[in-house]
């Protein structure tokens, strides 16, 4: 068996092991929609995650263009393709001293790293967001990750859901990804969306997207991530129909189907409006199922 060592995170046939970080912890995505291009009303897992941006080390002015061209800058984040994994995260040591993150602070000052009561609990998260702030966290920290606050009081441990929110301090944790649980994807029009501007949120996602083929003329090409909002993507398609197939992080086309959607009547004239999402109209019943060639 071959072991491939990038940085700090090992690779054994593709899966990833541990990855060694600092957590800290955020209220929520923001609006419209955080870094994957989801509202926060559409992620269907109460407890979420974001990953770096850019791997920039000591580098904290510099706000690289996304997405971002050149790869060996980039971040967990990886432009958007890790939105939609699941992550477990075990919970490491705890900060005695003042931990910040500040540029020109070290990491836990004055203190010293801890075992406690709390080592060794864990949650699953879902990667919906991004992180490219300037501190030390989101620069020097490469697998860093930026937790849900609420999903804080509900860590298990032997059993036992425990509240770690209390004694924090921007802990020491151990993560891996996960094969997510099962879910029902669901298209949206995105805030804005129309006829001639065809951007979609795709929800519902387990194990990321890899590749979204639109059926142009009866034949399937990619579409266009928006940015590297990793589960939005703008169709080329201008007819006001549309069909497409989403592929997982292994390349499986998700519940091996495709979906023929067009606008709904909340989107009148094809045109949506100021809201976060709309619900797609679906045509042919409500999904398309793939023939086999």
């Amino acid at each position: 068996m071959k072991l491939v060592q990038i940085g700090t995170v090992s690779m054994i046939m593709g899966i990833a092991m541990s990855n060694d970080s600092m957590a800290t912890h955020f209220d929520g995505i923001g609006a419209p929609f955080g870094g994957c291009g989801v509202p926060e009303s559409l992620i269907n897992y109460p407890h979420y995650l974001a990953l770096n941006v850019q791997d920039t080390p000591n580098d904290y002015s510099t706000y690289l263009q996304r997405p971002i061209a050149d790869k060996s800058r980039l971040g967990l984040f990886n432009n958007g393709f890790n939105c939609g994994r699941f992550i477990r995260v075990t919970l490491g040591k705890y900060c005695t001293g003042v931990n910040s993150g500040m540029p020109g602070k070290e990491f836990c000052e004055g203190g010293q790293w801890v075992g406690d009561e709390f080592t060794g609990a864990q949650q699953e998260y879902i990667v919906t967001d991004s992180c490219q702030d300037g501190n030390r966290w989101c620069r020097d920290d490469k697998f860093h990750t930026d937790l849900k606050t609420e999903s804080l009081n509900n860590f298990k441990l032997n059993g036992r859901t425990i509240d770690v929110s209390n004694k924090w301090n921007n802990r020491q944790v151990s993560w891996e990804f996960i094969e997510g649980p099962q879910m029902d994807l669901q298209l949206y029009w995105s805030q804005n969306a129309q006829q001639y501007w065809p951007a979609i949120i795709i929800a519902g996602v387990n194990n990321a997207i890899s590749e979204v083929l639109e059926n142009v003329n009866g034949h399937w090409q990619p579409a266009k991530m928006n940015s590297d909002m990793g589960q939005q993507y703008i169709l080329s398609g201008t007819t006001g129909t549309y069909e497409i197939q989403v592929k997982d992080i292994n390349g499986n086309v998700y519940h091996n189907r495709s979906f023929k959607f067009t606008f709904p009547g909340d989107c009148p004239n094809n045109h949506c409006g100021s809201n976060p999402a709309y619900l797609v109209r679906y045509l042919n019943g409500e999904e398309k199922f793939l023939q086999t060639e």
